[in-house]
């Protein structure tokens, strides 16, 4: 339970009874984590990430605990899980092999049972044993990290690179997970923003202030229009504001 944290300013909270609705244990955990932490529902094998951004992590820095690599152990031995394999002549042949998630990501297309363990998990949240469906852990919208960035980066716009007192609040953020960075611009900034907050929902937008969004490129995303910088406004608005609204181009 993270309820009371001192550092988390706003969040949304949640009950596994009262104020359901966080599921990110079984979005993100393979099928065979429903043996490990004995949940009453299996996980759904779904979001992970990429490893362009595990690889953002080094390997002093203890928030890289955050993605879950690696064997899928419990009491010691690695768990197996059972795959159909296409021989590509129309059969099919079942093989058991060891539960290992690899940081490597190669299809977004064809997530079948051979590549099922592809793309490093979501642990940040701490995953508690035993429950059904939803967790007891509420989730920050804000907190006291965040707020040292966000000045760390005004300081960075109003000043320049190098600015020192906006590295020392981006160091001050690190101190309890990495060593202290040497030197401070708005590139290291965005690359220290996505390290903290990951799967806190700030990456999208963080991305479009800094330039990253339509204009970067990472694995399965190529550059894309600057329209894509704001969403379409849903049908139903429009339906129910006549002419008040114009959709924006957003194709």
């Amino acid at each position: 339970s993270n309820t009371g944290n001192k550092e988390i300013i706003f969040p949304i909270v949640f009950d596994a009874v009262y104020a359901k609705g966080n599921m990110f244990h079984l979005l993100t955990l393979h099928y065979v984590h429903q043996e490990v932490y004995e949940f009453l529902t299996p996980p759904w094998n779904g979001p992970c990430t990429l490893k362009s951004f595990y690889d953002k992590y080094a390997d002093n820095d203890v928030r890289k605990d955050q993605w879950l690599v690696g064997p899928i152990q419990k009491n010691g031995e690695t768990l197996q899980y059972t795959i159909t394999v296409d021989n590509g002549d129309g059969t099919q042949t079942k093989t058991t092999v060891d539960a290992i998630l690899t940081p490597e990501v190669t299809t977004l297309q064809d997530p079948t049972a051979m590549n099922s363990f592809q793309g490093a998990r979501f642990v940040k949240f701490e995953i508690e044993p035993g429950i059904e469906h939803h967790a007891n852990s509420d989730f920050p919208i804000y907190r006291y990290a965040d707020v040292l960035l966000m000045k760390a980066e005004c300081l960075l716009r109003l000043n320049g690179d190098g600015d020192p007192e906006a590295l020392a609040l981006v160091n001050e953020v690190r101190h309890r997970s990495a060593p202290a960075l040497p030197s401070i611009n708005l590139d290291t900034l965005l690359n220290e923003r996505g390290r903290e907050l990951a799967w806190e929902g700030h990456r999208r937008q963080d991305q479009i202030r800094f330039g990253t969004f339509t204009r970067g490129t990472w694995e399965f995303k190529e550059q894309s229009s600057e329209k894509r910088n704001i969403f379409p406004i849903p049908q139903w608005v429009l339906d129910a504001n006549g002419t008040t609204y114009t959709q924006n181009d957003w194709q």
